[in-house]
């Protein structure tokens, strides 16, 4: 299959989410390097930029930084906390806010607008219609850049299979920059039309999108008070009919419809993501919940992991919106982490097998696939865990950088050091992939000789191929698995007939209930390791040993399932299938 996708380190892969979303980096106007500023800052996974907009984004930043005021002085920069400037209505300084002070940061921050997001099928015409009027949006372009929809046949066309019923079936397109996180959310299909009120989405949607929505619950208490029926959030206007659960109490919080967002909250994701809000010299996580996985790794740095990468890794990891129906503490509808119990330090928690666990002890089910009846999970992109963590890391992870003398982070190859045009070093808040940036890219030479636009898309062509057919064969399964279990049906209150689970016809066909539970486990299991390797955005050159760990499993599930339906499922039945269903 020939897939139209070019060469990046960012492909925003199922995130049944996310997302994402969507979206690729944490860090918004670090303090530069020189000058008294901070010398680090937190990056985005490789989010990559076409080619045309990574030309413009270098023309552009030249031409901002030749304009640019010098940095600010370490005398303004030491009373920075004091002469803050003036918050929103949330306490949140907007990036504008910081413009003066730092320039340069702020004005490679813009240049993330060249990154357009992708829109596919009926999101083109509501691009049109409304572009983007975010703190960002007003001043750049916002036409679609005809980015690739995964969804196509050239593409991933197994996802909407695996992903039946769920939103990343719907929807799905190449991600763009993170200052269209906040349009993003309120327009790209997986929650329907926010704006329109169309959405099942819930408010906790927005917890990657924008800081606003972090001292919006801070105001009212902390997390603790964004629960059912016990306090209305700021978020909800006088005028917002709130929906009720089945004790008849006001869902409000982080479980209020992801509506009642739109036009509310309108910074997206800046400086007080990834900084103290008032003093963007020091780091800062917004997201409580990924503060709590972290413990002693984030207070004390026990790990030894760059606070940088982890407040990246408040946005850049696996998390659930799903909501626990067997425990209280994992359903207030804010995001949950699977590494939730880990809080000593050592991150031990933070492998695939305990993390899947984790979801399974909790009752988290993300959506249930009607004609089988397996409970589905859908996983985000964990770039943190799988380049910092999981079997070890990347090989990367212990190298050091022979500029800096330092462990690489994610700044260092998804955001770079640049000088403006007064000898003044700071680093660049546009997120890329380093295959997109010339500066960056010629740095990887001093470890590795020759092409390494090659040496990565080797990689990326045996990880991410064989993602993609294992995707496939996944696929296939599922629709054997169908063929021995499911109906058509009319479902209660509806009127079309859709393919559903009946256990009479499956025991017809020799699969009683143990067999079919087992058989829905598989499901749930496989599409764990299909889409834990498949959402992250490196396609595989952030780690190649937990990559080829996941793939193993998901083959060897694979074969349990097909034994027990006496099948042999395999990616040429699907793309069959695919093409006829095409001709069709």
């Amino acid at each position: 299959m020939k897939r139209t996708k070019g060469l990046k380190l960012g492909k925003q892969a199922m995130v049944w989410v996310l997302a994402l979303i969507a979206i690729m980096a944490c860090v918004v106007l670090a303090a530069c390097t020189s000058g008294g500023a901070a010398t680090s800052s937190a990056a985005a996974s490789g989010d990559a930029e076409a080619s045309a907009a990574a030309e413009a984004s270098a023309s552009a930043e030249e031409e901002a930084t030749a304009s640019s005021e010098p940095e600010a002085s370490a005398s303004a920069e030491a009373t920075q906390a004091s002469a803050a400037p003036e918050p929103d209505q949330f306490g949140v300084i907007t990036s504008d806010k910081w413009a003066e002070i730092y320039p340069n940061q702020y004005a490679s921050y813009k240049l993330n607008s060249n990154n357009v997001p992708g829109y596919a099928g009926e999101y083109e015409e509501i691009t049109a219609n409304e572009p983007d009027e975010t703190s960002v949006g007003l001043d750049v372009k916002t036409e679609s850049s005809k980015k690739a929809n995964f969804l196509a046949d050239d593409q991933y066309p197994e996802i909407k299979v695996i992903g039946k019923g769920y939103g990343y079936a719907k929807y799905y397109t190449e991600p763009g920059g993170h200052t269209y996180s906040i349009w993003s959310i309120e327009h790209n299909g997986r929650l329907g039309d926010v704006r329109g009120g169309g959405t099942g989405g819930i408010l906790a949607c927005y917890a990657c999108k924008t800081p606003q929505i972090h001292f919006d619950a801070e105001n009212l208490g902390g997390a603790e008070s964004w629960k059912i029926g016990e306090l209305r959030p700021m978020a909800v206007a006088s005028d917002v009919e709130l929906k009720v659960n089945e004790e008849g109490e006001e869902i409000s919080g982080w479980k209020q419809s992801a509506t009642n967002g739109a036009g509310y909250y309108t910074e997206n994701v800046s400086c007080a993501n990834c900084h103290v809000n008032d003093n963007p010299n020091e780091m800062n996580i917004v997201r409580q919940d990924w503060k709590r996985v972290l413990g002693a790794a984030w207070e004390n740095n026990s790990l030894d992991i760059p606070q940088s990468a982890m407040v990246c890794g408040q946005c850049h990891c696996d998390y659930s919106m799903a909501l626990s129906k067997t425990d209280d503490e994992y359903s207030n509808g804010e995001p949950t982490s699977p590494y939730e119990a880990d809080t000593d330090g050592t991150l031990s928690n933070m492998t695939p097998e305990k993390a899947y666990q984790f979801y399974n002890d909790h009752d988290i089910v993300d959506w249930t696939y009607a004609s089988t009846g397996a409970k589905m999970l859908s996983i985000r992109h964990a770039e943190f865990e799988i380049y910092y963590v999981m079997e070890g890391g990347s090989q990367m992870r212990n190298t050091l950088n022979p500029v800096t003398g330092e462990k690489y982070d994610c700044a260092d190859c998804h955001m770079g050091t640049k000088t403006a045009d007064d000898g003044t070093e700071y680093t660049s808040h546009t997120w890329t992939s380093p295959l997109d940036d010339p500066e960056i890219a010629e740095t990887c030479s001093s470890c590795h000789d020759g092409d390494i636009a090659a040496y990565v898309k080797e990689i990326q062509d045996r990880i991410d191929g064989r993602n993609h057919e294992l995707g496939m064969r996944y696929a296939d399964f599922i629709h054997k698995f169908e063929e021995k279990v499911a109906t058509m049906q009319v479902p209660e209150g509806g009127t079309d007939e859709v393919l559903t689970l009946d256990e009479a016809f499956a025991a017809e066909n020799g699969i009683d209930a143990d067999k079919l539970a087992q058989l829905q486990e598989i499901q749930r299991e496989a599409c764990y390791y299909w889409n834990l390797p498949a959402a992250d955005n490196s396609e595989g050159a952030h780690n190649q040993k937990l990559y080829t760990m996941c793939l193993d499993k998901l083959e060897e599930l694979l074969n349990q399932g097909d034994e027990i339906l006496g099948v042999t499922s395999s990616a040429a039945d699907f793309e069959a299938w695919n093409a006829a269903q095409a001709q069709a």
